[in-house]
């Protein structure tokens, strides 16, 4: 089973945010797309922000079953993005969608993103026939005829990481209590400057 993955996401949101429909060039790069895991796989919708729905695009991808062979493992049209969503090892997940002016030859459209780890797409099968859950591990329990396992499948934030092509500034919270540290000194170091002339002006006009 596939779960939810904070880092996988904001991969898929830098990537989308940049409004190009091709595949981020960074995830063929060991650790840019994820600080774990070296590699990481991707599936790409665009179309009008007004039809977009993430079930239909998700499906879109699904109906791509219908290319598939999985007996003679031959594919007629395109299914990779099928074959990526079903493969067995990947069992983590982030996405995203960015809303473009123009991608595509769309214009006003939304660019829709996902991310899997580890990825799949090798050259075989994407899972192996049987009776569901009849391959979980010793400390995995079947759901919904799904293998799951407490600790693969809890979320984890990493609050300190984002893609190394991201180009932007980001600030987390310990960034921010700085930055609110360092106002809040300037500000009681330019009233004790006040308060000492003020008290400095008093005194001489005194004497």
């Amino acid at each position: 089973m596939q779960t939810w993955d904070v880092a996988l996401a904001r991969t898929a949101r830098a990537w989308a945010n940049k409004c190009i429909f091709d595949h981020n060039t960074y995830l063929n790069v060991r650790y840019h797309g994820h600080p774990h895991f070296a590699s990481v796989g991707e599936n790409l919708w665009i179309g009008s922000h007004q039809i977009f729905n993430v079930r239909y695009a998700i499906k879109a991808w699904h109906d791509e079953v219908r290319n598939y062979n999985y007996s003679l493992q031959t594919c007629s049209k395109v299914c990779s993005h099928y074959t990526q969503i079903v493969w067995d090892d990947s069992y983590k997940l982030g996405c995203a969608v960015a809303f473009c002016k123009e991608i595509g030859g769309i214009r006003n459209a939304a660019n829709f993103v996902c991310n899997y780890a580890p990825h799949g797409n090798f050259r075989r099968r994407p899972y192996k026939e049987g009776a569901p859950c009849s391959k979980c591990g010793r400390r995995d329990f079947c759901d919904r005829k799904l293998c799951r396992n407490e600790e693969r499948d809890k979320i984890v934030y990493y609050s300190r990481w984002n893609p190394p092509w991201e180009f932007r500034i980001i600030c987390d919270e310990a960034c921010i209590a700085v930055i609110i540290s360092r106002a809040l000194l300037i500000f009681v170091g330019f009233l004790a400057i006040y308060l000492f002339r003020k008290q400095f002006t008093n005194m001489f006009m005194s004497t």
